[in-house]
């Protein structure tokens, strides 16, 4: 497999992948033949897969197919194993929201047991059926151009080859998912454990943090985790900003914000930094992190078990079934996220900060 995937490495440096129809078959299929799935067989290998019960009315650009599943063939239970969504090269850059979206809703009902989004070089795994958010379930990420081959090598094969499926693949998901978690509950402790190790030299920064995480996790499983990176969020360093990142925290008034012609860049909600690039991605983003800590919160009604507005308003549907008014300009978008949040007890330019581009 490492050879395959070199090649394919040398093809994307030369910049040969030229549409989204040779990304999925140059790269995915080819994969997908090394690790054991018949890409012959047609109930083993399905293109333009028709999910079951597509809400097709939250996006009518979309057909409601996938652009692969993947199924174990001598099986009677015909539930989906892998849903494989393919972009165009270097579509994922920056901003996959949208296609992200997409892959959530074909697996609302039809859920697949690993959910694969890529432009062929970068790879985004998810388990649908996970806790949280879609985005919440991304669980492993790996860069076909930028990432180390027996990385790439050992990700494909925990999560993707045939014979884990489907108990070992989810199994390495949840596992992965569970590592992400330790590694972003010990990241906001460690520099104080650092500086509470120099002072008292008594205890090491693992057994302090440990402390300063009330025990959650053992010395020696925060010693593991101490250097892991989520490469999925964008990090809140205690170290100074830049200063140009400083002048645009510190020069946003969220009371008297106005955004319009502008664009945010980054936004901390309540307790972590997200790259955002539109006001309503924003808001959306607002909600499911209000929703996540307040389940039965309703948003002062703009949140519904049915879709109760009219055809003309635009409403999505969370991944907990509701519906989401989100029918606002740039300047409603910032007005409800702040009075949603401050609603629930939350403090506006405490757990809610927006870095505009500049």
């Amino acid at each position: 497999m490492e050879l395959i995937l070199k090649d394919i490495q040398e093809k994307l440096k030369n910049e040969m992948y030229k549409n989204e129809e040779m990304v999925r078959s140059s790269i995915v299929v080819r994969i997908l033949d090394s690790l054991g799935w018949d890409i012959w067989n047609p109930s083993e290998v399905y293109y333009e897969y028709p999910v079951k019960k597509f809400p097709q009315n939250l996006k009518k650009d979309e057909n409601g197919r996938v652009d692969i599943a993947l199924f174990i063939s001598n099986r009677s239970d015909r539930t989906p194993e892998v849903f494989i969504e393919t972009k165009a090269i270097d579509k994922l850059k920056g901003n996959y929201a949208d296609y992200e979206e997409q892959l959530q809703r074909y697996n609302y009902y039809d859920k697949s047991a690993i959910s694969v989004l890529t432009d062929g070089v970068i790879w985004k795994f998810y388990l649908p059926s996970a806790y949280g958010t879609f985005s919440q379930r991304l669980f492993n990420e790996i860069n076909l151009k930028e990432d180390d081959i027996s990385f790439i090598t050992s990700v494909l094969k925990q999560v993707l080859f045939k014979e884990n499926f489907r108990k070992t693949a989810v199994q390495a998901g949840l596992d992965m998912l569970e590592e992400l978690k330790i590694i972003s509950e010990i990241a906001p402790v460690k520099h104080e454990a650092e500086l509470m190790a120099i002072k008292l030299k008594k205890f090491t920064k693992y057994e302090l943090a440990s402390q300063l995480l009330e025990d959650k996790y053992s010395t020696d499983t925060i010693k593991k985790y101490w250097d892991g990176k989520n490469r999925f969020e964008v990090e809140q360093i205690d170290e100074p900003l830049a200063k140009n990142e400083e002048m645009v925290t510190k020069s946003v008034d969220l009371k008297n914000f106005d955004p319009r012609g502008k664009k945010p860049n980054k936004v901390f909600i309540i307790d972590q930094w997200y790259e955002i690039n539109s006001w309503r991605k924003l808001y959306i983003k607002v909600c499911e992190e209000i929703i996540k800590r307040f389940p039965d919160t309703t948003l002062n009604n703009y949140l519904s078990d049915d879709n109760r507005w009219s055809k003309n308003t635009d409403v999505i549907r969370l991944d907990n079934g509701k519906f989401l008014n989100v029918n606002w300009n740039s300047v409603n978008c910032v007005k409800y996220s702040i009075r949603f949040l401050e609603n629930h007890g939350l403090e506006i330019n405490k757990h809610f900060k927006i870095k505009e581009d500049i």
